[in-house]
């Protein structure tokens, strides 16, 4: 099973109901609060917007300006100069659509607006909010074969989101004394072995376990892993209905 095939099956096992209703603030609070609020609060909102986002936003550049590792972190860098230092956090407006969707424009909007002046880095002093020292991970995405700016950007969202509902099932598992379990997590659905996953039985065999143990942490944790998802997704978008939509674009069957 491929990379692709195994997020989108971690995405779609499950289905969770649930009415179409408005969020509370709270659910978005990190982005009211970077575009509203002031003093360290705000400060320590833009951080948290900036750590969650700066994969996307440098997936993007790489793809839309072809530009190597280097020339696009100083370019992702300008970008949440502007996003914290300039007006483009007072623009949104949960009422147009998800924050992905917005984020995504604005990347666009500002490389065409950093070629016609060709100033990368200048408006912002070189200042440095953040560190990419994980940007080789995401150079991989784009690197290997031309891709679509706007594909790079969702598939580097969506590897987030799976990414952080992985590090969550994991933690709750090592609380839960369920260490067992995070291996069957590895082999069966993280990183299988290159001819693919081995069947329920094969593992079972393989680590001594029974073959109910193994489709109850499969099912368990792919459950598990889809409601986090859906809790983060439930982080940038205001209505209900909003999150199917998300999962349709994000991981599509």
């Amino acid at each position: 099973m491929s990379e692709d095939s195994r997020r989108r099956s971690v995405a779609f096992e499950t289905s969770l109901g649930g009415e179409g209703k408005e969020f509370p603030q709270t659910r978005w609070s990190a982005i009211l609060s970077a575009r509203t609020g002031s003093g360290p609060k705000r400060q320590e909102a833009l951080e948290e917007l900036c750590r969650r986002y700066w994969k996307p936003v440098y997936a993007y550049v790489r793809s839309g300006r072809s530009v190597e590792n280097e020339a696009a972190k100083d370019l992702t860098q300008e970008f949440f100069v502007e996003l914290v230092e300039g007006k483009l956090l007072e623009r949104y407006s949960p009422e147009r659509g998800s924050f992905r969707k917005y984020l995504r424009g604005a990347v666009q909007l500002f490389l065409l607006e950093s070629r016609r002046k060709a100033r990368a880095l200048r408006r912002g002093g070189g200042k440095e909010l953040f560190r990419l020292d994980e940007a080789r991970d995401v150079s991989a995405l784009v690197s290997a074969k031309a891709v679509d700016p706007q594909e790079a950007f969702d598939r580097q969202w969506a590897n987030g989101l799976v990414d952080a509902a992985v590090e969550e099932v994991r933690e709750e598992l090592l609380q839960e004394g369920r260490k067992g379990w995070i291996e069957i997590l590895d082999r069966h659905e993280l990183h299988p072995p290159p001819d693919g996953a081995p069947g329920h039985e094969a593992l079972a065999k393989e680590l001594r376990v029974s073959k109910w143990e193994i489709n109850h942490c499969v099912v368990t944790c792919r459950r598990r892993m889809r409601e986090k998802i859906r809790e983060h997704i439930r982080d940038y978008v205001q209505f209900e209905n909003e999150v199917e939509e998300e999962l349709a674009c994000l991981f599509p069957r």
